[in-house]
C-alpha cells in the first residue's frame, strides 16, 4: 500500500516549494497532501520520521520526530525545521565550527516528499532527504542539493538531460576487524560466503526505490573483503546522489546485524585496495537518445568533445571536490585502476576520465570519471562535474589527444592540499559553487588536513 501511494502523482519530487515560497505557505497548500501521508505511515506502523541532510563533510545528519500523535495537526509534517547555518562548516572529526560564520544564521530544512521511504531496517522509521532554504523562502547558498539542482537547470538550459550510473565500492570486516575474506576480482566462493548478507543488502535497497536507483548488478572486488553495487544508468540525477547515501546507510545497519562493520573509506589499509565510487554521465538533448557518439571527434558528438574537454582541463581542481579525503590520494596511484594524471581514454583503466564502449559496436556511450570517492559530498561531486564540464561545452574547449601508455599526461595533485590550492584558484568552480558553500569547503577541509598532520588519524563518518 505505501509504495503505491508514495508512487502516486502527489509525491513527485516536484513537491518541494517553489522559489521564494514561505514555510507557511507551503503547508497551508500541502495541508491535504500531509493528513494523506500521516494517514499512509500510520496505517504502515510507521511511528518516526527522519529529516536527513548531508554536510560537507559528508555526515549525515538528522532530526527524527515522533508522529504518534499528529492527527489534530498534520500539517506539522510539513513544518520547516531550523537548523544553524553552520551546519556547512562542521569537520569531520568533531562539531567545532570553522571559519566566520555566525552561530546566529538560520537554515530552514525542507523535505523533498519525493524521496519518502521506510527504511527496511528499523520498519517504525521512514526518512526524507532535505534541502536548506534561507528564512526569506529561497534555496540557501550553504545548500549542496541545491547546487546539484542549479547545475542540471544549467545543463538542461544548454539542452542536456544527464542520465547518471555508478559503481560503488565497499570493505567488510568481521568482529575481529579483519577483511571477511581474501580473494580476487569477481570470486565467486567470496559472494557465496557473503550471499546473505549481500542479499540483504541488494533486497532492502530494492525496496527503497524513492531514495535509491536500481541495483543493476553486484560483485566481489579485487580488495579483500571488498564489494561493489552498480547502480543503472537513471536521468533523475538528483535520485542517483541520494542513492549514495542511501547505500551507505543501508550497508552499515546490515553488516551491524551480521556482527560485520563496513567502510568506505578510500583507503582504509596501505595493503588493500582502495574503495572508489565510480560516475558514468551521458547525456540527451531532450529526446532520449544518447547524444554522446558522433562525429565531430574521436566518434564523439561535438558537445560531447566539450563537455569531456571540461572535466579533463579542470581536473587537478575538480579532484578536491571528488577527492576530498586526506587518504583519498592514497588510492589516487598508478596500477590502482583509479586514475592519476590530467588524461583521458578509450576503456584506459589508468586514465582519470576514462570513455565507455559500447561492445560489439565500438560506439562511445558515456564518460567515466574514475577519480572520485564515497568521502565526497555526493550532491557536490555530480554538481562540480556538471559544472567544470558545462563550462567546457560554453568555451568550445577542444578535446585533446586520449593518453597512451607513453604518455599519460602531467600528474594530478598527490594530495588534498595541493588540490585545494588549485580549487581556490578557480573561478569556475568557485562561481558555480557560490561563496557561502566554496567557502565553507574550503576552509572545512584546511581544518580536516591540521587535524591530521597533528593526530594522524582519520575519523570514518562515511
Amino acid at each position: 500500500m505505501l509504495c503505491h501511494f508514495l508512487s502516486s502523482p502527489p509525491f513527485s519530487s516536484d513537491i518541494t516549494s517553489s522559489p521564494g515560497m514561505s514555510g507557511r505557505q507551503l503547508i497551508l497548500e500541502k495541508e491535504p497532501v500531509a493528513r494523506a501521508l500521516l494517514h499512509t505511515l500510520r496505517a504502515a506502523r510507521v511511528d518516526f520520521l527522519r529529516l536527513l541532510i548531508v554536510d560537507v563533510s559528508n555526515q549525515i545528519r538528522s532530526q527524527i520526530f515522533n508522529i504518534t500523535d499528529l492527527e489534530s495537526n498534520p500539517s506539522d509534517l510539513l513544518q520547516d525545521v531550523v537548523v544553524p547555518g553552520i551546519v556547512n562548516r562542521l569537520p569531520s572529526y568533531g562539531d567545532e565550527v570553522i571559519g566566520r560564520e555566525s552561530c546566529d544564521e538560520v537554515c530552514l530544512m525542507r523535505p523533498d516528499l519525493g524521496t519518502l521511504h521506510i527504511l527496511p531496517y528499523d520498519l517504525t522509521h521512514g526518512a526524507m532527504y532535505t534541502s536548506l532554504y534561507a528564512e526569506d523562502g529561497l534555496p540557501s547558498q550553504l545548500c549542496s542539493r541545491s547546487f546539484l539542482q542549479r547545475q542540471l537547470d544549467a545543463a538542461k538550459a544548454q539542452g542536456m538531460i544527464f542520465s547518471v550510473g555508478l559503481e560503488v565500492e565497499f570493505i567488510l570486516y568481521d568482529e575481529n576487524n579483519v577483511t571477511v575474506d581474501i580473494s580476487n576480482y569477481g570470486c565467486n566462493r567470496a559472494f557465496t560466503r557473503r550471499s546473505k548478507f549481500m542479499n540483504e543488502v541488494m533486497g532492502m535497497l530494492g525496496r527503497q526505490r524513492n531514495a535509491c536507483g536500481y541495483i543493476q548488478k553486484t560483485h566481489s572486488e579485487v580488495g579483500n573483503g571488498q564489494f561493489e553495487l552498480v547502480v543503472r544508468h537513471e536521468v533523475d540525477v538528483m535520485k542517483i546522489a541520494d542513492s549514495i547515501l542511501t547505500i551507505r546507510e543501508t550497508v552499515h545497519a546490515v553488516a551491524a546485524s551480521h556482527g560485520y562493520r563496513a567502510t568506505f573509506l578510500p583507503k582504509p589499509e596501505e595493503t588493500n585496495a582502495g574503495n572508489g565510487l565510480h560516475l558514468h554521465l551521458s547525456f540527451s538533448e531532450g529526446d532520449g537518445v544518447n547524444a554522446f557518439p558522433g562525429t565531430h571527434v574521436y566518434g564523439l558528438s561535438e558537445k560531447a568533445s566539450q563537455f569531456v574537454a571540461g572535466i579533463v582541463h579542470h581536473l587537478p581542481a575538480l579532484i578536491a571536490f571528488t577527492l576530498p579525503s586526506v587518504t583519498s590520494y592514497n588510492r589516487a596511484k598508478p596500477h590502482c585502476f583509479s586514475g592519476y594524471s590530467q588524461c583521458w581514454g578509450v576503456e584506459e583503466k589508468e586514465c582519470a576520465v576514462r570513455m565507455c564502449q559500447e561492445y560489439g559496436s565500438g560506439r562511445l556511450t558515456n564518460v567515466e570519471l574514475k577519480m572520485c570517492d564515497v568521502s565526497a559530498n555526493p550532491y557536490i561531486a555530480l554538481g562540480t562535474v556538471l559544472a567544470v564540464g558545462l563550462d567546457g561545452v560554453q568555451s568550445k574547449l577542444e578535446l585533446g589527444k586520449p593518453a597512451t601508455p607513453d604518455d599519460m599526461g602531467p600528474l594530478l595533485p598527490q594530495s588534498l592540499e595541493e588540490a585545494l590550492d588549485l580549487a581556490e584558484k578557480n573561478n569556475v568552480l568557485r562561481e558555480a559553487l557560490g561563496e557561502g558553500l566554496f567557502e565553507g569547503f574550503i576552509a572545512v577541509k584546511r581544518a580536516e588536513i591540521k587535524h591530521f598532520k597533528e593526530h594522524g588519524k582519520v575519523f570514518d563518518v562515511i
